[in-house]
């Protein structure tokens, strides 16, 4: 099974005291970690127990959608009985990331198209 939570390295600060938030992912002994673009707080505004920033709401909501992001893709891959590493977790998500709104929401695309790159196939379930 694998875990996905927010975490920060005090150890790893820049020269004005901040660090980044990152997302790491655990997969039995193995883990990786993955910033947050342009998350840096100090770290007396991290709390620890909630995993969360303290008093900023905007990067909370960002940690929150990474988590589900993550937890999304590593679900379908279960779901679907896929074996696969925390590389390919990660790369799946810098995919999805990088489609724009409009690739994503495209209106002229064909319902079937639509369903095709957002849904799991139920065949793909049976196999």
């Amino acid at each position: 099974m694998t875990k996905v939570k927010a975490v920060i390295r005090r150890s790893a600060t820049n020269r004005n005291g901040k660090c980044s938030v990152k997302i790491r992912l655990f997969k039995g002994q193995n883990s990786k970690e993955v910033t947050i673009p342009r998350s840096l707080i100090f770290p007396s505004q991290w709390d620890s127990v909630r995993s969360l920033v303290k008093d900023d709401k905007m990067l909370n909501h960002r940690i929150k959608h990474e988590i589900a992001q993550y937890e999304a893709i590593i679900n379908k891959l279960e779901i679907l009985g896929k074996s696969y590493t925390l590389n390919d977790v990660v790369r799946a998500s810098v995919r999805e990331d990088s489609r724009s709104f409009e690739e994503q929401f495209n209106p002229d695309m064909l319902l079937a198209t639509f369903l095709d790159q957002n849904f799991i196939n139920i065949f793909d379930m049976v196999s």
